[in-house]
């Protein structure tokens, strides 16, 4: 991975297998902006190897699987995806949840034309397995 400071770190956190993990990563890779890093924490403490659904995607150097070695809580999880970026910007978006291709370049151009903003939020559009 390159040592270059991204715009945004992105963070998934994960536990276990997570049946829609590679959909999540695929529509971080397909973001129209892709000036990102992605750090996958695997919450797992009985195994350190990725799943191997999302095996294709760490041929990419902007993705990154990161295990933790042992039990954490959610919240400890997503701490440490907080600590882990040093981005200016940082996204976290759950393994069972999806982004549209343009979910970071909306927030970034947002947050740039508004550096009084600390955070944005959008809605939600609950999907299925269809």
């Amino acid at each position: 991975m390159s040592d270059a400071r991204p715009t945004v770190d992105v963070g998934i956190p994960t536990h276990g297998v997570g049946t829609y993990l590679a959909a999540a990563v695929e529509s971080v890779i397909s973001q129209d902006f892709q000036d990102w890093r992605l750090t996958i924490s695997y919450n797992e403490a009985s195994s350190t190897e990725p799943p191997r659904s999302i095996e294709p995607f760490l041929s990419d150097p902007r993705v990154r699987f990161d295990p933790t070695g042992r039990e954490l809580s959610g919240a400890e999880n997503h701490t440490r995806l907080v600590r882990a970026g040093s981005a200016p910007y940082l996204a976290i978006l759950h393994d069972d949840d999806l982004w549209q291709p343009t979910f970071l370049s909306r927030r970034v151009a947002f947050l740039e034309a508004h550096p009084e903003a600390g955070w944005v939020f959008s809605e939600a559009a609950i999907i299925d397995e269809r």
